[in-house]
C-alpha cells in the first residue's frame, strides 16, 4: 500500500524524532549543531522548562505536570512496556494493534505539539509506526500524521540550519502547502539560529566561528533564487516584531557574567537557574544582535526601535507575545525568564520613550504598568528564592517605569498613579522589598509633591496606612489634602468618590475603604445633617451616591485578585451606613458613560456602535487575562482598518477623551480599507432556529451566552462591519458577549424587510422567558415587605441562571429604548420582538429588578386592553372603557399561569410600596394569601396567625413560615420554641428559608443547643446561622471562629447584592440593616475578650445611640433586627458577668436599651414587643421601692394595649412614692447646695447645678399651676364656686331650714374653697422658692446667666407678692448688675407703673435701675433719658414767646398718669446719676436735646430737593464738642420694622386716633372738649387691654395644640382631616392666585 512518505522521507523523520527523544533521554543526545552542548527537555509540563542544572528540581515531577501530560506520560509508558511485551513474552495482543488504537486518541484536544513535551512524545510514538510486514491502512496514517500541520514551525527551523531541504519538501507536501511558504511561516524561528551569529564580536572560540560559517551558509541558500530570493528582505521587514520576539526568547542571563558584560539582569539571576533549549544567549548578544539588524536596514537607523516605530503595531505585538509565553507556563523557573526577557524589552522602550515610540507611548506605559501590577498582584503567600526574584524583578522594573514616565511623559501618570500607589502599599509588608517599594513611594509622593501634573492627583489618594513606616508618606499626603483646612464628612465622601473615576482595580482600594469606614464611625452626627440637605433632591444625595458607588466597587472585584477583602470592607462601610431612610424609592440610574457619549455622535448607529465597542475593548486592554488582552487587540486593529473605523477616527479625533492616544498603535496607515466579506447563508435561519440554543440547557452561562453569540455572528444576518468583526472577544469573553448581544439583534432586525427575522427571533426569545418558570406547587414564605423572594401560592419559579435572564432582560431594555423604523408612537417601539410582557416581568421581578417590572406589567395590561377594543363594536357599550384587574388576572392566568394580581402585590412590596396593594384588591378579594398580605402590611399579625392556621389550602412551607415570621412579630418566643421543636421532630429536611428562620428564632430566644451547625463549614452557613455561630463562639470565648463566621457573613451579604438591581432603594435595606448588625456584633468582640468598665458601657451605648438617631425615620421592620440583636449581646454580656460575680455595668446598659427598644416599637404601633422588653426589665432588675424610667414606660405599654386601668394604677403607685421622697430630694439637693464652701471651681459649678435644679423642678411645678388657673376647667370651676356661694348666701339670708341639701352645698363649697387655698398657696410657695433658687443660682456663678430671663419674668409677672419683692430685695439686688443689662428695656418700661406692681416693687425696681445704670451708665443713660425726654418735643421745638403765650391761653398737653410716673422715676434716676457723673449726664443730655431740636426741625422747605441736606447752622447739633464721655447712639430703621412689641401696642384704634389728631389742637383749643375727653379715655381703655389680645392669641394658639377647633375637641385623626379639608376648600385656594376661577 502506497504512503504519502516514501520509506526514505518516514526514516528521515524518524531519525530527527530519535535525535529529539534523545535529547531528552539525556546528555548524550546529540543537537542540531553538533557543537552544542547537550540540552534536555524544552518544557516539563504546559511549557515548563527545563531543570537539569544541579540542584533544580525535575521537570517531570507531578508538581509541574497537568492532567494532560500525566495521561499521554502513561500512554507512552504503556506503549513500551506493549513493545518490551511483545519482544520478550507471549501476548494475546498484538503491538500494532495497540500503538494504532492509542495513537488514535491523540486528537487535538489532549496532543499540544506547540510544547516540546508532547511533540517528543508524537515523534517517539510516529518513530514506532509498523513496518512494511504489519502496515497500516491509509486512512490511519493520514490521521496520525495530521498533527504535522501543527508542529512543522517547530521542525522546520531544525531542518532548514541542517540544510535538509528534502525534508521540508515532504512535510510541505504531506500538510498540502507549499514549501516556500512554510520558511515565510517559519522564517522568525530560523533566523534565530542566524543573525546572533553574525552579531557575535570576535572572539577566539572556534565553536562560535563554526556556528557563524553554518548560519552564513544557511542564510545564502535562503537567499538564493531556488528559495526566498529576493523577497527575502521584504520577509524580513514584515516579520520584525515576530523576529524581535523570537530573539528575546533566547536570553539566558547568567549570576556569574563578567564584570565587563555584567547587566541589571544579573541581579535577577540565579546560579542555579536552568539554561533553555539552546539557541540561547546572554543579553548582550540579544542587544548586539539588534544593533546588527538596525545597521543593515537600508535606511541606516539608530536603533532597531526606530525601526519598529514605523510599524503602527510592531510593540503592541512584541509585549503581548512575551506576555502570552508567560502565561502558558507554570514553570517558576521559565516564568522567571520571561519576565527577565519582558524587563529587557521595556528597559529598551523606555530609553527611547521620549522620542514617542511613534505615538505608541502611552499605549506602552499603561500595558507595563497594568502588566506588572497584575503579577505583583498574584505574588505567592510565601516566597521561594526564584519568586522572590520575580517579585523584586516587577518591582524593580515599575520603578523605572515611573521615572521614565515623570522624566519624560508629563501628565501620562495621572490617570495611573492611584493604582500604581494602592498596588505598592501592601508590598511594604514584605521585608525583602520594603526598601524597594518605599523608595518608590517616597519618589512618586514627597519627591513629586510639587509637580503640577502630579500634585492634584497626590491630593485624590487614599489615605497610607497609619504605620511608622508611612510617616513621612502620610504627612506629606494630608499636608497637600487638607491644605485647605480640615474636611467635613461630604468632603471625606466626595474625595473617596473622585478616585474611583480613575481606579480600575478595586484591590487598591482597600485602604481608601478602611478610612472612609473611620470616617462614616466618627461622624453619624454629620451624617444626619447630610441626609437632611438632600430631602429637596434625595436621588442625588451624597450617602445616595455612596452607596451605589461601593456597591460598584463590589462588582468590579467579583472574581478578581483580592475579591474578598475588598466585598469585606466594602460590607464594613455599608455597615456604618445602615438601612438609612434614603427618601427615594429609585436610584437613578446612571447609563452605560460610552452608550451617553454615542449619543453626541451623528445619527448614525454604525458609529455610535463604534465608540461603544472601541471603548469597552479599550477598558479590556487593562485586564488581567492574556487571552482577552489578544482577542482585543485582534479586534480593534480589524475595526480600526475599516473605513467605519476610520470615519470614526475621524470625526471623534477632536474630543477630550484619551482614549484614542491608548488606541494609536491599532490604527493602520493603509489607504486601502478592510473590506469585510458580506456573506449570506441560504440556510442563514438553521444557524439559529435552535431551542437548545436560546434556552441553556445544562451549560454553565458563560457558555451559553458565547455560544448564542458567535452563532448570531457566524448566521450571516449582521450588516455591521464592525460588529461582524467582535468574535474574537466573543469567543473568550462571556461579559463582552452580554454587551454585544443587543446590539446585534438590533441590527438583524433593522435590516428585516420581511419580518422573518422579527418572527423568528420573537418566538426564540419568548420562548426563552416562557423557559424561565416552571410550575411547582409551592408557595413562597411569608417575608418582610422589602423581601422579593415572595411569590403566589402555586408559584413559577426561576430555572435559569440569573445572569442568562439578566442578560435576556437587557436586550428587551435596550430594544424597547431604540426608535423602531415604521413605529408611530413610543409605545410602538416596546413591540420590536413579539413578546409577553408579562412573562418577562415576571422574569424581571425575580431578578430584583423591581420598577422594571412593574413597567412591563403596565404594557402587558395597555397591550391588552387594545387588543380588547379592537375586538369590541365601534358603537359605545356600557362598561367597555376599562378593564379590571380581576378579569385581566384571571386572564394571565389562563394564558401564562401567571397571575397578574399577585405579581403586582408582589412588585409593590418590594419597592417599599405596600400601600399600592389597596390598589391591587388588597382588603377586597378573598383569596387567603391576598388577605394574609393585607394583614401583613397592617401588622395585624394576629389576624395573619389565624389565617395562616385555618387555611389549609397554602402549602405547608408558607403556613410554616409564615407561623414563624406571626409567632416573632407577636413576641410569643416560648410558643414559637416550642413550634419549632415540633417541626423539628416532625420532618428533619427542612427547606432553606425554614431553616434561616429555624437559625433566626434560635439566637432571638437564646436557644444554644443547636447542633446541626456544628460539623458544617463556616462558608456554607447562612445568615442566620453563621449569626447563631457567632454568638455562639462570643459565649464560649472562641473568639477565631467569632470573627471568622462575622467576615463570612459580611462577605456573603455583599454577594448578594452585588447580584441584584439598583433600581429599587428598598431591596437595599434588609441587607444594610443585617451588616450593621454584623459591624455592631464585631465591635462587641472587643468587650467580651476583657472585663467590662463604665467607660466602655457608655462609649458603646453612644454609637448605638447615635446609629438609632440615624434610623428613626426608617421603617420598624429595618430596626428591629438590630434591637434585637443589641439586646441578645447584652444578655449574654450580664449572664456573663453574673457567672464571674463581677458587678458591672452591664444591667444598667440592658435596661437603658429595652426602654428604648419598648419606646420605639410603640411608635410603630406594635404592643407585644414592648411588652415583652418590660417583662425582660423585670426579670434583670429586683424589685425596688424607688422610680425608674422604665416603670411609666410600663404605664405607656400598657396604655397603648388599652389597658387603661392597669396603666393608671402603675401611675399612682408612682405618684405615691414620689411624693413620699419629693420632700427628701429637695432637703438633699438643699443640703448639697448649702454643703459647698464655694473654695473650688468644680464645688462652685457643683452648687450652682443644685441650686438650678431645685429652681428648675419648682419653676415646673408652679407653671403647671398657674396653666391649670387660667384653663377653661379653672374657670368653669370658678363660675360654679360662685354660684355656690350666692347659693349659700341666698339660704342663709332666708333662713332656709338646714336639711340634707343644704348641709351638702355648704359642705361642697367648703371643700371648694379649701381646694383653691391649698392650689393658690402651692403656687405661692412653688413661686417663691422658684425665685429663691434662681437668685442663689444666679449667685453661684456665671455659667447659667441665662436664667436671669427668668428670674425678671417671675418678677414681674408676680409684681404684686410681696414675697417675691421682699426677696429680691434681699437678695436680688446682690447679683451682679451686667447680668441685667439685656433685660434693661423692659425694665425701664416699667419704671414708675403703680398699677403693674404692689407696695415695695417700685423701690425695688427704681433702686435696681439705679445700680445698673451707675455700674453701666454708657449702656443705661440713653434708655432712661428716653422716658425722662417724654415731653421735651413740645418744650424744645416752639419758640419761647409762643410758649409765654400759650400758658395764658391754653393748658398743656394732658398726659397719661402711666407716662408721668415713668418720666418721674426717670427724672429721679438721672438726678441720682447726675450726684456721681455730673459732666456725663449733662453732655448727654445736651446731646439728647439737639437731637430732639433737630428731629423737630420744618423741612418743608426742601421737601423737593433730592441731594443731600446741609443741617442749618443755628442747630444745636452742630455747635456741640468735646462730648469725651458721650457714645453716639445710633439704630438701623429695619430693628423697629421688626420691633416685635409694636404689633401688640399699636392696634387700629389707636392709630387711627393718632394720625386723626391735629397738630395744634391745643392752640385751637382751651380747654378739651368732651368729644376729646371721650377719645382719650378710649385710648386709654385700650392701652390698658392690649395684653388682653395678647393673651387671647395665645390662648388660641393652645387650643390649636389641644386639638381644639371650633369648639369642638379633636382627635388626631379628626384634626388633621380638618386640615385637609380647609387645603382643598376653594374659598381658601381661590387667595393663592389672584386671577383663580372656577373653570380654569
Amino acid at each position: 500500500m502506497k504512503k504519502p512518505f516514501d520509506y526514505r522521507e518516514v526514516h528521515s523523520v524518524k531519525e530527527d524524532a530519535d535525535e529529539n527523544l534523545m535529547e531528552a533521554q539525556g546528555p548524550s543526545s546529540t543537537s542540531l549543531f553538533s557543537d552544542y552542548p547537550a540540552s534536555t527537555l524544552n518544557d516539563a509540563n504546559d511549557s515548563g522548562e527545563n531543570q537539569s542544572t544541579v540542584g533544580a528540581m525535575n521537570p517531570l515531577t507531578a508538581d509541574y505536570l497537568s492532567k494532560q501530560d500525566h495521561l499521554l506520560l502513561d500512554m507512552l509508558r504503556f506503549l513500551c512496556l506493549c513493545v518490551t511485551a511483545s519482544q520478550n513474552n507471549t501476548v494475546s495482543f498484538r503491538a500494532a494493534d495497540i500503538r494504532r488504537k492509542l495513537l488514535m486518541l491523540l486528537d487535538s484536544s489532549t496532543l499540544d505539539l506547540t510544547k516540546s513535551l508532547h511533540l517528543h512524545m508524537y515523534l517517539g510514538l510516529l518513530k514506532d509506526l509498523p513496518g512494511r510486514e504489519h502496515s497500516l491502512p491509509m486512512e490511519d496514517v493520514d490521521e496520525l500524521l495530521k498533527p504535522l500541520s501543527s508542529c512543522y514551525k517547530v521542525l522546520i527551523p531544525h531542518l532548514v540550519i541542517r540544510s535538509q531541504f528534502d525534508e521540508v519538501k515532504s512535510i510541505a507536501n504531506q500538510i498540502q502547502k507549499c514549501w516556500k511558504s512554510l520558511l515565510i511561516d517559519c522564517f522568525p524561528k530560523i533566523l534565530v539560529h542566524i543573525l546572533p551569529y553574525f552579531a557575535y564580536e570576535g572572539t577566539g572560540d572556534s565553536s562560535i566561528t563554526q556556528k557563524r560559517e553554518i548560519a552564513t551558509m544557511v542564510y545564502d541558500t535562503l537567499k538564493g533564487e531556488d528559495l526566498l530570493g529576493k523577497q527575502i528582505d521584504q520577509v524580513f521587514i514584515s516579520n520584525l516584531p515576530e523576529i524581535v520576539v523570537e530573539l528575546l526568547m533566547t536570553l539566558h542571563e547568567t549570576a556569574d557574567s563578567d564584570a565587563s558584560q555584567s547587566t541589571d539582569l544579573s541581579d535577577f539571576s540565579g546560579d542555579l537557574d536552568p539554561a533553555p533549549n539552546p539557541p540561547y544567549f546572554p543579553s548582550h548578544v540579544i542587544k548586539a544582535t539588534f544593533a546588527y539588524i538596525s545597521n543593515c536596514h537600508k535606511t541606516k537607523f539608530k536603533s532597531i526601535l526606530e525601526i519598529l516605530s514605523k510599524i503602527p503595531d510592531s510593540y503592541q505585538k512584541i509585549l503581548l507575545a512575551i506576555c502570552e509565553q508567560a502565561a502558558e507556563t507554570n514553570n517558576v523557573y521559565k516564568k522567571h525568564r520571561i519576565l527577565k526577557i519582558y524587563h529587557l524589552f521595556v528597559s529598551l522602550l523606555l530609553k527611547d520613550m521620549k522620542s514617542g515610540l511613534g505615538g505608541a507611548w502611552a499605549f506602552v506605559l499603561r500595558d507595563v504598568i497594568y502588566t506588572l501590577i497584575h503579577y505583583i498582584n498574584k505574588r505567592p503567600s510565601h516566597f521561594t528564592d526564584v519568586s522572590l526574584r520575580s517579585f523584586s524583578l516587577c518591582c524593580d522594573l515599575l520603578s523605572r517605569v515611573c521615572h521614565t514616565a515623570v522624566t519624560h511623559c508629563k501628565d501620562a501618570l495621572e490617570n495611573h498613579l492611584h493604582v500604581i500607589v494602592g498596588t505598592l502599599i501592601p508590598l511594604v509588608d514584605y521585608q525583602e522589598v520594603q526598601e524597594q517599594v518605599l523608595d518608590l513611594l517616597k519618589y512618586l509622593v514627597i519627591e513629586n509633591k510639587d509637580n503640577e501634573n502630579l500634585f492634584v492627583m497626590i491630593k485624590l489618594l487614599d489615605p497610607f496606612p497609619d504605620h511608622a513606616v508611612f510617616k513621612n508618606l502620610r504627612l506629606t499626603q494630608q499636608k497637600i489634602k487638607y491644605s485647605g483646612g480640615p474636611f467635613s464628612l461630604l468632603e471625606e465622601i466626595n474625595h473617596f468618590l473622585s478616585v474611583s473615576a480613575y481606579n480600575p482595580l478595586p484591590l487598591t482600594r482597600l485602604e481608601g475603604l478602611k478610612d472612609l469606614r473611620r470616617q462614616l464611625e466618627q461622624h453619624k452626627d454629620q451624617m444626619l445633617a447630610l441626609m437632611r440637605a438632600s430631602q429637596d433632591n434625595p436621588q442625588d444625595g451624597i450617602v445616595v451616591k455612596l452607596v451605589v458607588s461601593l456597591l460598584q466597587l463590589s462588582k468590579m472585584a467579583v472574581n478578581q485578585t483580592g475579591e474578598r477583602e475588598v466585598l469585606e470592607a466594602v460590607g464594613r462601610c455599608l455597615g456604618e451606613i445602615g438601612p438609612l431612610d434614603f427618601s427615594t424609592i429609585a436610584v437613578q440610574h446612571k447609563k452605560d458613560t460610552s452608550y451617553t457619549e454615542a449619543h453626541g455622535l451623528p445619527e448614525d448607529k454604525e458609529l455610535q456602535w463604534t465608540l461603544i465597542m472601541l471603548t469597552t475593548l479599550n477598558n479590556t486592554l487593562v485586564e488581567n487575562s492574556v487571552k482577552i488582552r489578544s482577542a482585543a487587540a485582534t479586534c480593534l486593529k480589524n475595526i480600526l482598518a475599516t473605513k467605519t473605523g476610520h470615519s470614526f477616527w475621524e470625526t471623534y479625533k477632536m474630543s477630550e477623551d484619551p482614549m484614542l492616544t491608548y488606541l494609536q498603535p491599532f490604527r493602520t496607515s493603509r489607504k486601502k480599507f478592510l473590506e469585510v466579506p458580506r456573506f449570506v447563508k441560504e440556510d442563514a435561519f438553521e444557524g439559529l432556529d435552535d431551542v437548545n440554543l436560546w434556552v441553556p440547557q445544562s451549560e454553565s452561562h458563560d457558555i451559553w451566552i458565547k455560544a448564542l453569540t458567535c452563532a448570531f455572528l457566524d448566521s450571516g444576518g449582521i450588516k455591521s462591519e464592525v460588529l461582524q468583526l467582535l468574535k474574537p472577544m466573543c469567543e473568550v469573553k462571556p461579559d463582552f458577549c452580554q454587551t454585544v448581544l443587543p446590539y446585534l439583534i438590533h441590527d438583524v432586525l433593522l435590516q428585516n424587510t420581511h419580518e422573518s427575522w422579527r418572527t423568528l427571533l420573537s418566538t426564540h426569545v419568548r420562548g426563552f422567558f416562557t423557559s424561565c418558570f416552571k410550575h411547582f406547587s409551592q408557595a413562597s414564605r411569608s417575608a418582610t415587605p422589602a423581601n422579593s423572594d415572595s411569590e403566589p401560592e402555586h408559584f413559577l419559579r426561576c430555572c435559569l441562571d440569573k445572569n442568562s435572564q439578566r442578560t435576556m432582560l437587557a436586550v428587551v431594555d435596550y430594544m424597547r429604548r431604540q426608535k423602531r423604523p415604521s413605529s408611530g408612537t413610543a409605545f410602538d417601539d416596546a413591540f420590536w420582538l413579539d413578546l409577553n410582557y408579562l412573562e418577562v416581568a415576571k422574569v424581571a421581578q425575580s431578578c430584583a429588578a423591581h420598577f422594571t417590572a412593574l413597567l412591563y406589567v403596565e404594557i402587558y395590561s395597555d397591550k391588552k386592553s387594545m387588543d380588547e377594543q379592537e375586538k369590541r363594536s365601534p358603537t359605545f357599550e356600557e362598561g367597555s372603557q376599562g378593564t379590571t384587574i380581576s378579569s385581566l388576572s384571571e386572564k394571565s392566568k389562563e394564558e401564562t399561569g401567571i397571575s397578574l394580581q399577585d405579581l403586582l402585590l408582589e412588585i409593590y412590596r418590594s419597592i417599599g410600596e405596600p400601600d399600592s396593594l389597596y390598589g391591587c384588591g388588597g382588603g377586597k378579594m378573598l383569596q387567603p394569601l391576598t388577605r394574609i398580605r393585607t394583614y401583613e402590611h397592617e401588622a395585624m399579625w394576629g389576624k395573619a396567625l389565624v389565617t395562616y392556621d385555618l387555611e389549609t389550602t397554602i402549602s405547608s412551607s408558607t403556613r410554616q413560615s409564615g407561623i414563624i415570621q406571626a409567632l416573632q412579630n407577636l413576641g410569643l418566643s416560648h410558643i414559637l420554641s416550642i413550634y419549632l421543636k415540633g417541626l423539628d421532630h416532625e420532618n428533619r429536611e427542612w427547606c432553606a428559608e425554614l431553616q434561616e428562620l429555624y437559625y433566626q428564632a434560635a439566637w432571638r430566644n437564646m436557644q444554644w443547643d443547636l447542633c446541626s451547625s456544628a460539623n458544617q463549614e463556616l462558608e456554607g452557613a447562612s445568615y442566620h446561622e453563621s449569626l447563631y455561630n457567632a454568638l455562639q463562639s462570643l459565649r464560649n470565648n472562641e473568639f477565631s471562629t467569632f470573627y471568622e463566621s462575622l467576615r463570612y457573613a459580611r462577605v456573603k451579604e455583599v454577594e448578594e447584592l452585588c447580584k441584584g438591581s439598583l433600581e429599587s432603594v428598598y431591596s437595599l435595606y434588609p441587607i444594610l440593616s443585617r451588616l450593621q448588625a454584623l459591624g455592631e456584633l464585631e465591635n462587641m468582640g472587643e468587650l467580651f475578650s476583657r472585663s467590662v468598665t463604665d467607660r466602655d458601657c457608655s462609649e458603646v451605648y453612644l454609637k448605638w445611640q447615635k446609629h438609632s438617631q440615624l434610623l428613626k425615620d426608617s421603617d420598624f421592620s429595618f430596626q428591629e433586627p438590630l434591637m434585637a440583636l443589641r439586646t441578645v449581646i447584652l444578655e449574654i454580656l450580664v449572664q456573663k458577668e453574673m457567672e464571674n460575680s463581677q458587678g458591672g455595668c452591664s444591667k444598667d446598659m440592658l435596661t437603658k436599651h429595652l426602654v428604648e427598644f419598648s419606646v420605639l416599637a410603640r411608635t410603630f404601633k406594635n404592643t407585644q414587643l414592648p411588652e415583652r422588653a418590660i417583662f425582660k426589665i423585670k426579670q434583670y432588675n429586683s424589685a425596688i421601692c424607688g422610680v425608674s424610667e422604665w416603670h411609666l414606660e410600663e404605664a405607656q405599654v400598657f396604655w397603648a394595649k388599652k389597658e387603661q386601668s392597669l396603666a393608671l394604677n402603675i401611675l399612682k403607685q408612682m405618684i405615691k412614692k414620689l411624693d413620699s421622697s419629693f420632700k427628701e430630694v429637695c432637703a438633699w439637693l438643699m443640703k448639697v447646695a448649702g454643703s459647698y464652701d464655694g473654695k473650688s471651681s468644680e464645688l462652685r459649678n457643683g452648687q450652682m447645678k443644685a441650686f438650678l435644679s431645685l429652681a428648675r423642678f419648682s419653676d415646673t411645678q408652679y407653671q403647671r399651676i398657674e396653666n391649670y388657673m387660667k384653663s377653661s376647667e379653672f374657670e368653669n370651676k370658678q363660675a360654679l364656686l360662685k354660684r355656690a356661694k350666692e347659693e349659700v348666701g341666698l339660704l342663709r339670708e332666708h333662713k332656709i331650714q338646714t336639711n340634707r341639701y343644704t348641709v351638702k352645698v355648704q359642705r361642697e363649697l367648703e371643700l371648694d374653697e379649701c381646694a383653691l387655698r391649698a392650689l393658690k398657696e402651692d403656687r405661692k410657695r412653688f413661686l417663691c422658692k422658684a425665685v429663691e433658687n434662681y437668685i442663689s443660682c444666679l449667685l453661684s456663678g456665671e455659667e447659667q446667666d441665662m436664667w436671669v430671663f427668668r428670674l425678671c419674668s417671675l418678677w414681674l409677672e408676680n409684681s404684686g407678692v410681696p414675697e417675691v419683692n421682699g426677696m429680691m430685695k434681699a437678695n436680688g439686688m446682690k447679683i451682679s448688675s451686667y447680668k441685667f443689662l439685656p433685660l434693661m428695656y423692659q425694665l425701664a418700661a416699667r419704671m414708675g407703673t403703680k398699677m403693674m406692681g404692689g407696695l415695695g416693687f417700685h423701690e425695688v425696681l427704681n433702686n435696681l435701675i439705679s445700680r445698673i445704670s451707675m455700674d453701666h451708665p454708657h449702656h443705661t443713660l440713653f434708655i432712661i433719658l428716653a422716658l425722662a425726654n417724654a415731653n421735651k418735643d413740645e418744650l424744645l421745638s416752639k419758640p419761647e414767646a409762643a410758649r409765654r403765650s400759650r400758658i395764658t391761653k391754653n393748658a398743656p398737653k394732658e398726659s397719661s398718669q402711666l407716662d408721668e410716673d415713668r418720666t418721674e422715676a426717670a427724672t429721679k434716676i438721672i438726678h441720682t446719676i447726675r450726684r456721681e457723673r455730673c459732666k456725663m449726664v449733662k453732655d448727654m443730655e445736651a446731646l439728647c436735646d439737639a437731637y430732639i431740636i433737630l428731629a423737630n426741625l420744618d423741612a418743608s422747605q426742601w421737601r423737593s430737593q433730592r441731594k443731600g441736606i446741609n443741617i442749618p447752622t443755628n442747630q444745636p447739633i452742630t455747635k456741640l464738642k468735646n462730648l469725651e464721655d458721650v457714645v453716639v447712639p445710633t439704630m438701623e430703621i429695619k430693628v423697629l420694622l421688626y420691633d416685635p412689641l409694636f404689633d401688640w401696642t399699636m392696634n387700629p384704634l389707636k392709630a387711627l386716633y393718632l394720625q386723626q389728631r391735629p397738630e395744634d389742637e391745643t392752640d385751637l383749643h382751651s380747654t378739651p372738649n368732651a368729644e376729646d375727653q371721650e377719645c382719650k379715655r378710649s385710648l386709654s381703655d385700650i392701652d390698658q387691654s392690649f395684653n388682653k389680645v395678647a393673651e387671647r392669641v395665645l390662648m388660641r394658639l393652645q387650643e390649636k395644640l389641644k386639638g381644639v377647633e371650633e369648639g369642638t375637641v379633636l382627635s388626631v385623626g379628626g384634626q388633621v382631616n380638618l386640615l385637609i379639608q380647609q387645603a382643598m376648600d376653594p374659598k381658601n385656594l381661590s387667595r393663592l392666585f389672584p386671577g383663580w376661577k372656577a373653570w380654569v
